[in-house]
């Protein structure tokens, strides 16, 4: 789900690009699912694109599923454990040689997730079938913040957004057992009726 999640906003972020004039963009692949850093420390984003990196995934505990059965047709109850609900951090680094370029491309994406922060089925068909719904909103870094996440990443600092894709679901759907239907009621035990 976690892959999918990312093509469907790499996928979606491109097009809008490539609908802005100003940008005149003549590729394909405008933005690319990659590392920020190889191991050597050098930029694995493609020279004159924007990278789209996963930075964090973090579990949303607020919004909890607690259920842990499933009723089925027959009577039978089977017990599943909670789906996990996460929480997506998303980097979009522009690695272009000309800085206005971008700060161009970086404006873009603020543009395109201020026009399109909820992603459904409905407003994006090539969605998943297991995702429902993706809600993305920036995450402003302070300085020390932005400094450590670009030391964790192991490159030196290029123009970039962190974006909080909300929630991405997760649900095994195995069970670790199954119950048979309840048909009767026994009261077993002789105790003294209450009077």
């Amino acid at each position: 789900m976690i892959y999918h999640a990312l093509e469907i906003l790499r996928s979606e972020t491109s097009d809008y690009l490539k609908s802005l004039p100003e940008l005149n963009i003549t590729g394909n692949k405008i933005v690319a699912l990659s590392n920020v850093a190889k191991e050597d420390g050098a930029i694995a984003i493609p020279e004159n694109s924007l990278g789209l990196s996963l930075a964090n995934i973090e579990e949303e505990r607020v919004v909890r599923d607690l259920q842990s059965h499933r009723s089925h047709a027959d009577g039978s109850i089977s017990h599943i454990n909670p789906e996990i609900r996460l929480n997506l951090f998303i980097l979009f680094t522009a690695n272009f040689t000309d800085y206005k370029t971008s700060m161009q491309f970086i404006a873009g994406v603020v543009r395109f997730f201020q026009r399109k922060n909820v992603f459904t089925p409905t407003t994006s068909p090539a969605m998943h079938v297991g995702i429902e719904r993706l809600l993305v909103e920036l995450q402003p870094l302070n300085l020390e913040q932005q400094n450590n996440l670009w030391a964790a990443l192991g490159a030196k600092y290029l123009p970039s957004l962190l974006y909080k894709v909300r929630a991405v679901s997760f649900q095994e759907g195995q069970a670790t057992d199954q119950q048979a239907p309840i048909t009767s009621i026994q009261i077993v035990g002789k105790g003294k009726e209450p009077g």
